[in-house]
């Protein structure tokens, strides 16, 4: 018997450490690798430094977050980068808009009865984006 109660505590040792040694090998690999800078070219050399691109942002004016409406369409506007691609989903709904020159968007969104969740999201040329969650519930009754 204290050989069957010695073996059981080993190999739940021995199952322990492989375990413990399988979450630390995929914590250490899932970390970011840290960036390091590279030297600015001076203007000295002769190469102009390229300015920092734009900073995508989004600001969404209508429909206000949470609100109610008895109309089952709604127009959804905002500003963003200039000429910048802007995608709005929903509940069965996707379109996408490009802002104007001067980052203005605008496009009427179809809404399902009871509450529809929608995304307005914004990219860049770079890659970057940054996104927005509205809730319109849109009702039949009388408000």
């Amino acid at each position: 018997m204290k050989k069957e109660v010695f073996l059981a505590v080993f190999v739940g040792f021995a199952l322990g450490l492989i375990i413990t040694f399988g979450i630390w090998t995929a914590n250490k690999s899932l970390r970011p690798v840290p960036v390091t800078s590279s030297p600015t070219p001076s203007a000295e050399a002769g190469v102009e430094p390229t300015p920092p691109a734009a900073q995508v942002t989004l600001s969404v004016s209508d429909p206000v977050d949470e609100s109610v409406t008895s109309t089952s369409t709604v127009t959804v506007t905002g500003k963003t980068l200039p000429s910048a691609p802007v995608i709005i989903t929903g509940e069965g709904v996707q379109s996408i808009v490009v802002a104007d020159n001067a980052g203005d968007f605008e496009q009427d969104v179809k809404l399902e009865a009871g509450y529809n969740r929608l995304t307005v999201s914004v990219y860049d040329g770079q890659g970057n984006s940054v996104s927005k969650q509205l809730l319109v519930t849109y009702t039949t009754s009388k408000i």
